[in-house]
């Protein structure tokens, strides 16, 4: 069975609950004379319970979802090619103002199943669910505008920072920039500065700032602070936990096990694309040193979709071939 994490506490215990269907429907028992009667009135075969959803549904089939959770994944899997880069992945993101921490080696699938959340990648087979809402039945772009996204590279279009978050928002006001990069914790002087001349760390929080003024109910951080300075990075990290404080649900990518200690009220890791098991978890959870490898998103915020071709998305989902 796979293990979920959850970890409120840091390192020194792990509490862990089996990764299964939630909701699933009351089946009662069926007496032999009702089955006879049954089968004397219908000719039609009785179902048959599948323990593993299988790759394309039946017509008219719906899959059952945990309405309670943020993000609800069933029997997930992810293959571009001959590769499986998420393998029959079922687990829950908690909602509310929390930060999940999404763990694991280089190569796990963490990001994989990231951008999963906004339908950056899109699965082989299984479902996802937003809030209860199989994610095939939403929009991307207005899912986008509600699951907003920061990479792991701070990517700023030419220009101010004005320039940037107009980008975003056409209709902001000089008021609402300001405002929307003091709760960055970026300095609201910076608006008319051009993006070339930030620091890292200002660049970052300008992206951060960019994202938030599309008004999205939940943030997905692709190892924000990969790029930064210690001093920047826990200043990212004090805005997490800032921004979870006041009711915003965060996902963040993260191979650095005390950045997670630090920030996280939820854990998932991830092993060779699945969940890790308890014994794997320990071990990884041991480990005297951490791997800072980091899994390199492309350059110019493009992305690989399950089919194998690149795309981009700007900050307010559109997309476009990245061949064009």
């Amino acid at each position: 069975p796979s293990f979920h994490v959850v970890d409120r506490r840091g390192f020194g215990e792990v509490k862990g609950e089996f990764a299964v269907p939630q909701a699933l429907p009351d089946i009662s028992p069926v007496s032999p004379a009702d089955h006879r009667r049954s089968t004397a009135r219908s000719t039609a075969r009785p179902p048959v319970l599948h323990r593993r959803r299988p790759t394309t549904a039946a017509a008219g089939t719906v899959a059952v979802v945990d309405a309670t959770a943020l993000f609800d994944f069933r029997d997930v899997v992810v293959a571009i090619g001959e590769t499986v880069v998420l393998d029959r992945v079922t687990t829950r993101i908690e909602d509310g103002g929390r930060i999940t921490a999404l763990q694991g080696p280089s190569g796990a699938g963490k990001s994989t199943l990231l951008r999963l959340c906004n339908r950056l990648v899109s699965p082989t087979s299984g479902t996802v669910a937003f809030r209860g809402t199989p994610l095939d039945e939403l929009d991307p772009i207005a899912l986008r505008r509600r699951v907003g996204m920061v990479f792991q590279r701070p990517t700023l279009f030419p220009g101010t920072v004005r320039d940037n978050l107009l980008a975003a928002d056409p209709d902001a006001t000089t008021a609402a920039m300001s405002d929307v990069l003091e709760r960055s914790r970026a300095r609201a002087e910076l608006l008319d500065r051009d993006g070339d001349a930030l620091s890292g760390g200002e660049a970052q929080r300008v992206c951060l700032a960019r994202t938030l003024l599309t008004g999205p109910e939940v943030l997905l951080m692709d190892e924000p602070t990969s790029a930064l300075d210690p001093t920047a990075t826990r200043g990212l990290e004090e805005l997490g936990r800032a921004l979870a404080a006041d009711g915003m649900p965060i996902v963040w990518v993260t191979h650095d096990l005390e950045q997670s200690a630090r920030i996280a009220d939820d854990r998932i890791v991830l092993v060779d694309g699945r969940l890790a098991h308890a014994d794997e978890l320990a071990h990884y959870l041991a480990r005297e040193e951490v791997d800072h490898d980091h899994e390199v998103d492309p350059p110019a915020d493009h992305h690989h979709h399950a089919d194998g071709e690149a795309h981009w998305t700007d900050p307010i989902g559109e997309e476009t071939d990245g061949r064009s």
